[in-house]
């Protein structure tokens, strides 16, 4: 699918068509703090030097990719029904909620948050949970579902009537300033005062504080919504582990793949032309973990296994175009490469930090 096509045409002419197969490569994490000695990355570095900057969102990937797939906001971005269509939960009408496990941890005369990401938790500690909060909440219309220990959701029959942060946004900060707004905040102020109740005294959270580890007394309420109507997209091919692409992907019409380990396994697979989504996370989960090491090992893997053999597939006319978007916590920086702008050899290579900085 990717090399030279010759058609005949009805004239008896014949025709070279060169195949227009593009790939648009999301990596999260890129500009992490860990980056204060970034090893040498030579295939990146030259293709920044021949890139052409399209767009910098003021916004972290979610809300990059939301765009790219034509979603609008409603009162939140609405994340939660994408995600739990990703995580095979029909939305059906309903609105939904993420309702993520997290620990409030109190410091310095302020409430902070961690996300689950940052702590273990098993998928039966997590339904113990739901199912204590779905017992306790039971007339209110209101059910719980946790499908991954870390993701879940809360269903309700209708808009709550408020506006919310997200996890990513909450994350480490000072929730009192980052709580649910609108006309029925403080009637969730209170709900989400009864959820820490009832799971600081739950035997799951009894027990993890007698293994030493954090319990998970709250739910962190973000990404509402309801599962719009969607249009056919006209991607090619999306590649992702991520919830919240597959949700995506569904709702456009076409299941996201898994990720392949390197960009010569994904062209050995022969993917149509057109452009393509593939979404990195490797550095992302190391920085989280603020594992330097681990993220150093990822970024080495990502220039060998991704950028050295794009920009041999874009030299060998196999790629029209490589569009990397680099996402941290609240920028997008967006480049495009075009085969043809390889030819000019003058330009030198391109660190990341001078991406960042441009």
């Amino acid at each position: 699918m990717c090399g030279l096509q010759i058609h005949h045409t009805p004239t008896g002419y014949i025709k070279k068509v060169t195949p227009v197969l593009s790939c648009h490569l999301l990596v999260r994490g890129m500009f992490s703090d860990l980056a204060a000695e970034v090893p040498p990355l030579k295939a990146l570095g030259k293709m920044l030097a021949h890139a052409q900057r399209t767009a910098d969102l003021a916004a972290g990937a979610d809300t990059w990719l939301c765009r790219f797939f034509g979603v609008e906001r409603q009162h939140d971005l609405p994340v939660a029904p994408y995600a739990c269509l990703g995580d095979g939960i029909e939305p059906e009408g309903f609105y939904w909620l993420r309702a993520d496990p997290v620990h409030f941890h109190l410091q310095n005369n302020r409430v902070t948050l961690a996300d689950s990401t940052l702590f273990d938790i098993s998928l039966d500690e997590a339904q113990q949970c739901v199912t204590a909060l779905n017992d306790h909440f039971s007339g209110d219309g209101m059910e719980f579902i946790a499908p991954h220990a870390n993701r879940w959701y809360l269903r309700l029959e209708s808009f709550p009537g408020i506006i919310t942060h997200t996890l990513e946004d909450a994350n480490g900060q000072d929730v009192d300033r980052l709580m649910p707004q609108g006309e029925q905040a403080a009637r969730w102020h209170t709900i989400l005062n009864e959820m820490q109740m009832l799971l600081h005294t739950h035997p799951v959270n009894l027990q993890r504080e007698e293994r030493g580890e954090l319990p998970v007394n709250s739910v962190w309420l973000w990404g509402g919504g309801i599962l719009p109507q969607s249009s056919p997209l006209g991607v090619a091919g999306i590649w992702a582990e991520d919830a919240l692409v597959r949700g995506l992907s569904l709702a456009n019409g076409q299941a996201a793949g898994v990720v392949p380990f390197s960009c010569n396994e994904w062209l050995e697979r022969s993917p149509a032309d057109g452009g393509h989504l593939i979404i990195l996370d490797a550095l992302e989960q190391a920085d989280l973990r603020n594992d330097n090491v681990a993220w150093r090992e990822a970024l080495v893997r990502l220039e060998s296994h991704w950028f050295v053999p794009l920009l041999e597939a874009l030299q060998n006319r196999k790629l029209a175009s490589v569009h990397l978007h680099f996402a941290e916590l609240h920028r997008v920086v967006s480049v495009a490469v075009v085969r043809t702008d390889l030819w000019k050899f003058w330009r030198q290579p391109k660190s990341l930090q001078a991406l960042l900085e441009s």
